[in-house]
């Protein structure tokens, strides 16, 4: 193999059309696509979120910050999601890939709560992302992943 980054190996897969289709992403897709969100959602082309999405996980622990939450996530991981949609109230969107055709998705909101799931990349099935399809709660590998932020009931 050409590349010995282990890192990039594991998080976007080793196929030639695999590399392709994230360099596609990466370079097209990435850099317009907040821009083409926050015309595309007014106009009713693509639906925004009113409410939001399932698949609740718990709440950060008072003690802990959305920031700090941010922080630990890279470290086992995760990074910011560049295209994802925004939900109401939300303050932090991260994903971690499992190849480059899923992903464990992460969202966190100024009420400190936290929902996650386990869905297909956009990058690989764009239809099936934006319409769901196969979304996963997944809910007990997040709380093995983030053990000791998470408090199952909302804190006091």
């Amino acid at each position: 193999m050409r590349n010995s980054n282990k890192k990039y190996l594991i998080s976007y897969g080793v196929s030639p059309l695999d590399r392709a289709k994230r360099a596609f992403w990466k370079t097209a897709i990435y850099p317009v696509f907040p821009v083409l969100r926050n015309v595309a959602v007014p106009f009713r082309i693509i639906s925004g979120r009113y409410r939001r999405q399932r698949f609740p996980i718990g709440y950060l622990r008072k003690n802990r910050t959305a920031r700090d939450f941010a922080e630990y996530l890279k470290v086992i991981g995760f990074i910011k999601h560049p295209i994802a949609l925004k939900d109401p109230g939300q303050i932090l969107s991260m994903r971690k890939l499992v190849g480059l055709k899923y992903q464990y998705h992460l969202r966190v909101f100024k009420d400190g709560e936290v929902r996650g799931h386990y869905e297909k990349t956009p990058e690989c099935h764009a239809v099936a992302h934006l319409f769901q399809l196969g979304q996963e709660a997944r809910t007990n590998d997040f709380l093995e992943l983030l053990k000791g932020w998470i408090a199952k009931d909302e804190p006091e």
